[in-house]
């Protein structure tokens, strides 16, 4: 009977381990279809590697004008069309400018005016000069047929000689 009980006892310990060890084989199995099953749904679509190149289109950007930086629109690596706003500047530097360039402008447009008086001026006595001698004998002629001219009580005395 002991030896009997023995093998009874040892098949018993062995049916136990059997059972443990299904067990255990069977909770891999869901736990490994469980996985599978998230994967074909959600994981098979993600990408990831610790030593990537990414070939795509980078383009360095350089400002057309200086100026403080208020707002990024753009974050690293995002996709942007042309013509979007990448960065905003502070306005108050391109008042300024304006304002001296509004300033410059009508200095020179001051200036212009000033020389263009100056040239007039200058050259005032002499075109009217030549205007009376190559016209004088006409001009003379159609200011005596006026009646108004004639009668007129304002004439100078320079001018009542040039009319003569």
């Amino acid at each position: 009977m002991d030896e009997a009980s023995n093998i009874s006892a040892n098949a018993q310990l062995r049916n136990h381990r059997k059972r443990w060890l299904a067990i255990v084989i069977g909770a891999f199995v869901v736990i490994g279809g469980i996985y599978g099953a998230y994967w074909a749904t959600a994981l098979r679509y993600e990408q990831s590697t610790d030593d990537a190149y990414v070939s795509g289109n980078v383009v360095q950007i350089t400002p057309q004008i200086p100026g403080t930086v208020v707002s990024i629109a753009a974050d690293d690596t995002q996709f942007v069309k042309a013509g979007d706003t990448l960065v905003q500047l502070d306005p108050a530097d391109a008042k300024i400018a304006l304002e001296q360039a509004d300033a410059k402008l009508g200095k020179t447009v001051r200036e212009v005016r000033r020389s263009s008086r100056r040239k007039s001026m200058s050259a005032a006595p002499t075109s009217r000069g030549r205007r009376t001698t190559s016209s004088g004998a006409s001009a003379s002629r159609a200011r005596a047929r006026s009646p108004a001219r004639s009668c007129s009580t304002r004439r100078t005395p320079w001018r009542a000689r040039r009319l003569r």
